[in-house]
Protein backbone atom coordinates (compact mmCIF):
# COMPACT_ATOMS: atom_id res chain seq x y z
CA UNK A 1 0.00 0.00 0.00
CA UNK A 2 2.73 2.41 0.95
CA UNK A 3 4.73 1.53 -2.17
CA UNK A 4 1.85 2.37 -4.48
CA UNK A 5 1.39 5.90 -3.15
CA UNK A 6 4.15 7.59 -5.20
CA UNK A 7 2.71 6.07 -8.35
CA UNK A 8 -0.72 7.47 -7.54
CA UNK A 9 0.76 10.91 -6.91
CA UNK A 10 2.66 10.77 -10.20
CA UNK A 11 -0.51 9.82 -12.06
CA UNK A 12 -2.29 12.79 -10.53
CA UNK A 13 0.51 15.06 -11.65
CA UNK A 14 0.15 13.85 -15.25
CA UNK A 15 -3.59 14.49 -15.15
CA UNK A 16 -2.94 18.04 -13.99
CA UNK A 17 -0.48 18.58 -16.86
CA UNK A 18 -3.01 17.24 -19.37
CA UNK A 19 -5.59 19.76 -18.15
CA UNK A 20 -3.10 22.61 -18.58
CA UNK A 21 -2.37 21.48 -22.16
CA UNK A 22 -6.06 21.86 -23.02
CA UNK A 23 -5.85 25.65 -22.57
CA UNK A 24 -6.63 27.22 -25.99
CA UNK A 25 -3.76 29.04 -27.65
CA UNK A 26 -4.86 32.52 -28.81
CA UNK A 27 -5.08 32.73 -32.60
CA UNK A 28 -3.39 35.76 -34.10
CA UNK A 29 -5.68 37.83 -36.31
CA UNK A 30 -3.96 38.69 -39.56
CA UNK A 31 -4.58 40.82 -42.65
CA UNK A 32 -2.59 41.45 -45.83
CA UNK A 33 -1.46 44.71 -47.38
CA UNK A 34 0.35 45.70 -50.59
CA UNK A 35 2.09 49.06 -50.99
CA UNK A 36 2.34 50.85 -54.37
CA UNK A 37 4.63 53.87 -54.89
CA UNK A 38 2.92 56.10 -57.46
CA UNK A 39 4.15 59.50 -56.27
CA UNK A 40 6.26 61.17 -59.01
CA UNK A 41 9.14 63.14 -57.56
CA UNK A 42 9.13 61.29 -54.23
CA UNK A 43 12.31 59.36 -53.38
CA UNK A 44 12.51 55.67 -52.60
CA UNK A 45 10.59 54.94 -49.40
CA UNK A 46 10.28 52.56 -46.48
CA UNK A 47 6.88 51.79 -45.02
CA UNK A 48 6.27 51.05 -41.33
CA UNK A 49 3.16 49.64 -39.67
CA UNK A 50 3.46 50.73 -36.06
CA UNK A 51 7.16 49.97 -35.47
CA UNK A 52 7.47 47.05 -37.91
CA UNK A 53 8.93 47.60 -41.38
CA UNK A 54 6.79 46.28 -44.23
CA UNK A 55 9.60 46.62 -46.75
CA UNK A 56 12.76 44.54 -46.90
CA UNK A 57 14.23 47.21 -49.17
CA UNK A 58 13.08 50.67 -50.20
CA UNK A 59 10.30 50.97 -52.79
CA UNK A 60 11.09 53.12 -55.81
CA UNK A 61 8.57 55.15 -57.80
CA UNK A 62 6.49 52.81 -59.96
CA UNK A 63 7.28 49.77 -57.81
CA UNK A 64 5.42 47.83 -55.10
CA UNK A 65 5.94 45.34 -52.31
CA UNK A 66 6.39 41.67 -53.10
CA UNK A 67 6.19 40.44 -56.67
CA UNK A 68 3.64 40.48 -59.48
CA UNK A 69 0.93 38.07 -58.42
CA UNK A 70 2.05 38.13 -54.78
CA UNK A 71 2.41 41.77 -53.65
CA UNK A 72 1.11 41.32 -50.12
CA UNK A 73 2.75 41.48 -46.71
CA UNK A 74 1.01 39.69 -43.84
CA UNK A 75 0.43 41.99 -40.86
CA UNK A 76 -1.55 42.11 -37.62
CA UNK A 77 -5.19 43.02 -38.12
CA UNK A 78 -6.71 46.01 -36.33
CA UNK A 79 -6.07 49.72 -36.05
CA UNK A 80 -2.49 50.44 -37.09
CA UNK A 81 -0.28 53.50 -37.48
CA UNK A 82 1.33 53.65 -40.90
CA UNK A 83 4.43 55.73 -41.70
CA UNK A 84 6.06 56.38 -45.07
CA UNK A 85 9.64 57.64 -44.85
CA UNK A 86 12.85 57.62 -46.86
CA UNK A 87 15.29 57.93 -43.96
CA UNK A 88 13.49 56.33 -41.01
CA UNK A 89 12.73 59.63 -39.29
CA UNK A 90 11.30 62.16 -41.78
CA UNK A 91 7.77 61.11 -42.68
CA UNK A 92 6.18 61.76 -46.05
CA UNK A 93 2.95 60.40 -44.62
CA UNK A 94 1.69 59.32 -41.21
CA UNK A 95 -1.82 58.14 -40.43
CA UNK A 96 -3.91 55.30 -39.06
CA UNK A 97 -5.49 52.47 -41.01
CA UNK A 98 -7.97 49.82 -39.91
CA UNK A 99 -7.16 46.39 -41.35
CA UNK A 100 -9.86 43.78 -40.81
CA UNK A 101 -8.85 40.19 -40.17
CA UNK A 102 -8.54 37.87 -43.17
CA UNK A 103 -8.90 40.75 -45.64
CA UNK A 104 -6.44 42.06 -48.23
CA UNK A 105 -5.72 45.70 -49.00
CA UNK A 106 -3.66 47.86 -51.35
CA UNK A 107 -2.23 51.18 -50.19
CA UNK A 108 -1.41 53.55 -53.06
CA UNK A 109 1.05 56.37 -52.38
CA UNK A 110 0.29 59.12 -54.91
CA UNK A 111 0.51 62.78 -55.96
CA UNK A 112 3.63 64.94 -56.01
CA UNK A 113 5.11 65.66 -52.57
CA UNK A 114 3.66 68.90 -51.20
CA UNK A 115 5.45 70.48 -48.23
CA UNK A 116 7.20 67.16 -47.79
CA UNK A 117 3.94 65.15 -47.74
CA UNK A 118 2.34 62.66 -50.11
CA UNK A 119 -1.20 61.31 -50.22
CA UNK A 120 -2.43 57.74 -49.79
CA UNK A 121 -5.57 55.76 -50.47
CA UNK A 122 -6.29 52.35 -48.94
CA UNK A 123 -8.46 50.03 -51.05
CA UNK A 124 -9.92 46.69 -50.08
CA UNK A 125 -9.02 43.92 -52.52
CA UNK A 126 -12.02 41.60 -52.71
CA UNK A 127 -12.61 40.70 -56.37
CA UNK A 128 -15.35 38.18 -57.03
CA UNK A 129 -14.97 35.36 -59.51
CA UNK A 130 -14.79 36.87 -62.99
CA UNK A 131 -15.98 33.68 -64.69
CA UNK A 132 -14.37 31.45 -67.30
CA UNK A 133 -12.18 33.30 -69.80
CA UNK A 134 -12.20 36.53 -67.81
CA UNK A 135 -10.00 38.56 -65.50
CA UNK A 136 -10.85 41.16 -62.83
CA UNK A 137 -9.91 44.79 -63.40
CA UNK A 138 -10.13 48.19 -61.76
CA UNK A 139 -8.68 51.49 -62.94
CA UNK A 140 -7.35 54.42 -60.90
CA UNK A 141 -6.45 57.90 -62.11
CA UNK A 142 -3.35 58.81 -60.05
CA UNK A 143 -1.80 61.35 -62.46
CA UNK A 144 -2.30 64.67 -60.65
CA UNK A 145 -1.99 67.12 -63.56
CA UNK A 146 -3.77 65.00 -66.18
CA UNK A 147 -7.36 65.92 -67.08
CA UNK A 148 -10.40 63.73 -66.60
CA UNK A 149 -10.33 61.16 -69.36
CA UNK A 150 -12.03 58.24 -71.04
CA UNK A 151 -10.09 54.96 -70.98
CA UNK A 152 -10.63 52.49 -73.81
CA UNK A 153 -9.53 48.85 -73.69
CA UNK A 154 -9.07 47.70 -77.28
CA UNK A 155 -8.39 44.05 -78.15
CA UNK A 156 -6.23 42.63 -80.96
CA UNK A 157 -9.20 42.70 -83.33
CA UNK A 158 -9.56 46.44 -82.82
CA UNK A 159 -12.77 46.12 -80.80
CA UNK A 160 -13.30 48.33 -77.74
CA UNK A 161 -14.07 45.77 -75.06
CA UNK A 162 -14.27 48.03 -72.03
CA UNK A 163 -14.61 51.78 -71.46
CA UNK A 164 -14.16 53.85 -68.31
CA UNK A 165 -15.83 57.22 -68.92
CA UNK A 166 -14.76 60.63 -67.62
CA UNK A 167 -12.39 59.29 -64.97
CA UNK A 168 -10.88 62.13 -62.94
CA UNK A 169 -7.79 62.27 -60.74
CA UNK A 170 -8.82 60.81 -57.39
CA UNK A 171 -7.91 64.04 -55.58
CA UNK A 172 -7.32 64.86 -51.96
CA UNK A 173 -10.17 62.90 -50.37
CA UNK A 174 -10.93 59.87 -52.53
CA UNK A 175 -13.89 57.63 -51.78
CA UNK A 176 -12.22 54.27 -51.17
CA UNK A 177 -15.49 52.32 -51.24
CA UNK A 178 -16.21 53.63 -54.76
CA UNK A 179 -12.68 52.95 -56.01
CA UNK A 180 -12.28 49.44 -54.54
CA UNK A 181 -14.62 47.29 -56.70
CA UNK A 182 -13.34 45.24 -59.64
CA UNK A 183 -15.22 44.36 -62.82
CA UNK A 184 -14.79 41.54 -65.32
CA UNK A 185 -12.93 41.83 -68.62
CA UNK A 186 -12.15 39.13 -71.19
CA UNK A 187 -8.58 37.90 -70.77
CA UNK A 188 -6.17 38.81 -73.54
CA UNK A 189 -3.75 41.39 -74.86
CA UNK A 190 -4.96 44.98 -74.98
CA UNK A 191 -4.12 48.44 -76.21
CA UNK A 192 -5.12 51.03 -73.59
CA UNK A 193 -6.01 54.47 -74.93
CA UNK A 194 -6.56 57.38 -72.57
CA UNK A 195 -8.21 60.39 -74.20
CA UNK A 196 -9.58 63.73 -73.06
CA UNK A 197 -12.11 64.89 -75.63
CA UNK A 198 -10.43 64.49 -79.02
CA UNK A 199 -6.94 64.53 -77.54
CA UNK A 200 -5.17 61.21 -76.93
CA UNK A 201 -3.33 61.69 -73.64
CA UNK A 202 -1.78 58.22 -73.50
CA UNK A 203 -1.65 55.20 -75.80
CA UNK A 204 -0.13 52.01 -74.36
CA UNK A 205 0.13 48.70 -76.22
CA UNK A 206 0.60 45.12 -75.05
CA UNK A 207 -1.22 45.28 -71.71
CA UNK A 208 -1.79 41.64 -70.80
CA UNK A 209 -4.62 40.43 -68.55
CA UNK A 210 -4.78 36.71 -67.85
CA UNK A 211 -7.73 34.46 -67.06
CA UNK A 212 -8.53 34.20 -63.36
CA UNK A 213 -6.19 37.03 -62.38
CA UNK A 214 -7.05 40.37 -60.77
CA UNK A 215 -5.39 43.68 -61.63
CA UNK A 216 -5.34 47.31 -60.66
CA UNK A 217 -4.23 49.41 -63.63
CA UNK A 218 -3.50 53.03 -62.79
CA UNK A 219 -2.51 56.21 -64.60
CA UNK A 220 0.64 57.67 -63.05
CA UNK A 221 3.19 60.40 -63.66
CA UNK A 222 2.82 63.92 -64.98
CA UNK A 223 1.86 65.41 -68.32
CA UNK A 224 4.83 67.74 -67.78
CA UNK A 225 7.10 64.94 -66.60
CA UNK A 226 10.00 63.44 -68.49
CA UNK A 227 11.58 60.01 -68.35
CA UNK A 228 10.18 57.83 -65.58
CA UNK A 229 7.93 60.63 -64.27
CA UNK A 230 6.20 61.08 -67.64
CA UNK A 231 2.58 60.06 -68.04
CA UNK A 232 2.23 56.27 -68.11
CA UNK A 233 0.21 53.37 -66.75
CA UNK A 234 1.24 51.01 -63.97
CA UNK A 235 -0.14 47.58 -63.14
CA UNK A 236 -0.53 45.77 -59.83
CA UNK A 237 -1.34 42.08 -60.27
CA UNK A 238 -3.04 40.80 -57.14
CA UNK A 239 -2.86 37.02 -57.63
Amino acid sequence: MFKALPVLLLSAAFVACDKDDDTPVPVEEKAKIAIVHASPGAPEVDVYLDSASLTSSQIAYGDFTGTAGNPYVEVDAGQQLIRITNDGTTNFYEGSVNLEKDKSYSLFVYDVPENGNVKTVLLEDAPSSAGAGNANLRFLHLAPDAPAADIFWINNEGDTVKTYENVAFIGNNPNASELSPFSAIASGLYRVVVSSGDIVVLDVSDVQVSEGKSYTVYAKGLTTGTGETGLDVGTLQHN
